[in-house]
């Protein structure tokens, strides 16, 4: 390459004044200064406009509030707004390490024809104290190794990409409410070639206001992305049928969910839909029946609540967050 990359990074947001500060301050801190930054404010309630505004820097920080539309519709606002011939997604409350765009920008000069580049992502959580605790993630499903041409999965604050590819594609799909992200990167990697970076250039923060990791939005929202990527696999019936148990498993895991939260009504529906995709689990089939046996349902819904697996949530919300 022979022209300096123009990056612009854009940044979505929905009421994160608590965590948007950092980061911000984490893209001023590259060492490979972009052309801009565009922050879109998907219908914040909270200060968030006014951190946001309270920043200045050597490039322009670009402030953008629209109604609530949710993230892909905010994403795909901020990427028609962008004059850089590339964008770099962040979160509103994951960071950047300083070298990540330089270190990304130096894999795109050696590799002038790839237009996507992603990178391994730490993980961590901190408490009220700031005390930082990091995490180790695995993969979340059998689906992860056959998305990406058996590379590790993709998370958006990683990603640098050409606008022009991203336009193409039509951008993130404006219907999902869960999995956007990774519905978006799916489509990526079957059209266009796409280069693993394997050092960590950012880091995801884990926190129990996450959008993808409240439970309830999982249950309302998982069937229009489950059909969205049987639509993109249509063709492949390993996928397919990886997928038929993985959308078993999600149901099954929100029913027990809504179980400990005695809403019946919504286990029993999370509960047929599990025995929709995998009709032979009689461990599901039995938990549908007794989530409609009040007395049966009540002393079960306790042993739930007191058994050692109770202490499985947690991890169930980090696999719905990791979508």
């Amino acid at each position: 390459m022979t022209t300096i990359p123009t990056v612009s990074v854009v940044i979505s947001t929905f009421n994160r004044e608590r965590y948007i500060g950092e980061a911000i301050q984490s893209v001023l801190d590259q060492t490979y200064q972009p052309l801009e930054l565009i922050v879109v404010d998907d219908g914040s309630t909270d200060r968030t406009e006014q951190v946001v505004c309270g920043f200045s820097g050597p490039f322009p920080i670009r402030y953008h509030w629209q109604p609530n539309q949710w993230q892909a519709s905010a994403l795909n606002h901020g990427v028609s707004l962008a004059q850089g011939d590339w964008v770099a997604f962040l979160d509103s409350d994951d960071m950047w390490y300083p070298q990540k765009l330089a270190v990304q920008v130096s894999h795109m000069q050696t590799h002038p024809e790839l237009p996507f580049f992603y990178s391994k992502m730490d993980y961590f959580c901190a408490d009220d104290a700031g005390q930082i605790r990091w995490m180790e993630r695995k993969a979340w499903s059998e689906l992860e190794p056959l998305m990406f041409h058996g590379l590790p999965n993709i998370h958006i604050p990683t990603v640098l990409m050409r606008k022009d590819v991203f336009l193409k594609l039509r951008g993130f799909n404006p219907s999902l409410r869960i999995g956007e992200c990774w519905e978006f990167c799916t489509r990526v990697a079957l059209t266009y070639p796409i280069h693993y970076i394997p050092e960590s250039l950012a880091k995801q923060r884990y926190h129990p206001s996450q959008i993808t990791r409240e439970l309830p939005t999982t249950a309302d929202y998982f069937h229009r992305f489950q059909m969205c990527m049987q639509d993109i696999w249509r063709n492949d019936s390993k996928k397919q049928a990886i997928l038929n148990r993985y959308s078993a498993k999600v149901y099954a895991d929100l029913g027990r969910y809504f179980l400990t939260t005695e809403d019946y009504a919504k286990a029993r529906h999370c509960y047929r839909q599990s025995l929709s995709h995998r009709p032979w689990s009689l461990k599901n089939l039995r938990r549908w029946v007794i989530s409609g046996l009040p007395g049966i349902r009540d002393r079960y819904v306790q042993h739930l609540k007191e058994g050692p697996r109770s202490q499985g949530k947690k991890s169930r919300e980090n696999q719905a967050g990791s979508q």
